[in-house]
């Protein structure tokens, strides 16, 4: 089977869009408590996380992360 790629995005208020637009994201989920949350807080540029199995689809997971800040941080 081919790989699929999906985009989850989280807000420093706990808010969080998943891409593709299908829905999967029970309701408390909060990004900022994963690892790919994690990998990019606070920092500039991408970053490649460890592989881990995602509890929601049970798929093995290669996280690449980049925060998106405005200018004044």
């Amino acid at each position: 089977a081919c790989p699929e790629l999906a985009d989850t995005g989280g807000l420093a208020d706990g808010g969080a869009l998943h891409l593709p637009g299908r829905s999967g994201l029970p309701p408390q989920f909060d990004p900022r408590n994963t690892p790919w949350y994690r990998l990019a807080a606070g920092r500039q540029g991408a970053h490649w996380g460890e592989p881990y199995i995602d509890a929601a689809s049970r798929q093995l997971v290669v996280p690449v992360a980049q925060g998106i800040y405005a200018e004044d941080g």
